[in-house]
């Protein structure tokens, strides 16, 4: 299979891993999906929502809708304070 971006160029070639589905809180690995189906793909590396997966050759791209970047982000780390765990009765992770 191989990736189009919105300009028609090739993204990525590459092998699909394997489909799953969601149904209720369980995911379930299925062998093909649909049109209309909402599944995730797994294999690819560098393409990302927008781009448009092809058989090998084929160009053809499908227009979406640009999706806004996230308005937040978080980092979590442990704490390398060199006070950790000497003040307070917040436990911390060592």
């Amino acid at each position: 299979m191989c990736t189009v971006d919105q300009d028609g160029e090739i993204v990525e070639n590459t092998k699909v891993a394997r489909i799953t589905k969601r149904y209720g809180v369980n995911t379930i690995e299925i062998s093909s999906a649909f049109a209309g189906d909402i599944v995730s793909v797994g294999g690819f590396d560098t393409s990302t929502v927008g781009n448009t997966i092809n058989k090998p050759g084929n160009n053809r791209v499908i227009e979406s809708i640009p999706i806004d970047p996230p308005m937040l982000s978080l980092t979590v780390t442990l704490n390398d304070s060199p006070l950790k765990g000497t003040d307070g009765d917040k436990l911390t992770v060592s």
